[in-house]
């Protein structure tokens, strides 16, 4: 788990604007945790360290390919997002849920509530 929060701090200090060149040493990282590292240790983590690491694989997938939802949710290519779709499935009744919960870490607020806000804000101009 040291390797895993090590590279979500890594990827945290990163320009949002790198090129995928740029990003290929943090994705062979973030796949081998995904896809060798972590299938051992699930089985003793409880349903809220599962949800934590997975919040925070989605946050690493929403970075590295630009805050582009849909990608994230609908790719059927790469196999790190597969994965992360198929336990956004698991452990949420409904995946966008998984993205309220990342906003809400984020800004400590409600996205349902945010976007009233916003709403209200632009329909005042």
């Amino acid at each position: 788990m040291s390797e895993y929060r090590q590279l979500l701090h890594d990827v945290s200090t990163l320009d949002r604007y790198i090129s995928s060149k740029q990003w290929e040493p943090y994705d062979q990282r973030f796949e081998h945790l995904i896809l060798s590292c972590y299938p051992p240790v699930e089985p003793q983590l409880t349903d809220s360290l599962q949800r934590s690491v997975w919040l925070d694989a989605i946050s690493f997938a929403m970075a590295r390919h630009r805050y582009d939802v849909q990608k994230i949710i609908q790719d059927t290519t790469e196999q790190t997002l597969v994965v992360i779709r198929e336990h956004m499935r698991t452990l949420w009744d409904n995946p966008y849920s998984a993205f309220e919960e990342i906003f809400r870490r984020q800004t400590g607020e409600e996205f349902q509530d945010a976007l009233k806000e916003v709403k209200g804000d632009t329909s005042g101009q």
